[in-house]
Order: C-alpha cells, then sequence, then structure tokens
C-alpha cells in the first residue's frame, strides 16, 4: 500500500494538470451556455418593457455576450408615419437598456451600421 501511495498521487496529480489545461474553454463554454439560459429567463421582463410602446416591437432573440459580459436583445421596430412603414435593428444591453448598435430606416434616427449585413455581423460579433 505504502508503494502504491506515491504513484496514486502522482497520477491524480497529472490528471489534475491534465483537466486544467483543457478545463479554461470547456468551461467558458459551459459558462456562456450557462448565463446564456439565464439572460433568456429574462425575455418576459423585456417584453413587458416594451408592451406599451409606440409601433410594433419585436423581441427576437436575447443572448449572453462574452463581449459585453452582459444580456444583450434584438428588438425590431415598426412604425407607421404617415402612411409609411419604417422599420429599425436595435441591439440592446438588457440591464441598462443602453443601444449598442442600431440600423435603422427612420429619418430621424442615426445608424451605427450602413446596411443589414454589417448589422449581422455585429449580432455575431456580440454573440462571440
Amino acid at each position: 500500500m505504502q508503494k502504491l501511495l506515491p504513484a496514486l498521487l502522482a497520477i491524480l496529480f497529472l490528471a489534475a494538470c491534465a483537466s486544467s489545461s483543457v478545463e479554461p474553454s470547456a468551461k467558458t463554454a459551459s459558462d456562456n451556455f450557462e448565463r446564456n439560459l439565464e439572460c433568456q429567463k429574462l425575455r418576459p421582463q423585456v417584453e413587458d418593457y416594451f408592451s406599451d410602446a409606440r409601433g410594433e416591437n419585436s423581441i427576437e432573440s436575447i443572448f449572453y455576450s462574452p463581449k459585453q459580459n452582459s444580456c444583450l436583445y434584438l428588438l425590431i421596430s415598426v412604425e407607421n408615419i404617415s402612411d409609411e412603414f419604417f422599420s429599425s435593428w436595435e441591439i440592446r444591453d438588457v440591464f441598462t437598456n443602453k443601444v449598442l448598435e442600431i440600423f435603422s430606416s427612420l429619418p430621424y434616427v442615426t445608424s451605427t451600421v450602413s446596411n443589414v449585413s454589417e448589422f449581422q455581423e455585429k449580432i455575431e460579433e456580440y454573440q462571440n
């Protein structure tokens, strides 16, 4: 038994080192998955926030953003002004409601991106 103990300790030590070298990326992916689930639980509160807003609003997705270390949501709004329809796509922070990116056809709104493709790239950037 005494001869076996050092070998067991060495195996345990090597196993701990091996798992910790692989663990950060797996742990990060697992953490991000869990955070994503927690963010999605906030959907009813976000939808409730926009229930009385002017125009049609749709929460397309809620996700955890490692880049912002926060929950973000994608809001699509459609407004009818003088029989013309305008739309806005926004990436917002759930907790601060700050607009991080926007693409809009509304004449009084300044977009942070120039087209829908660029907006999609921004979504992917915030998700990864």
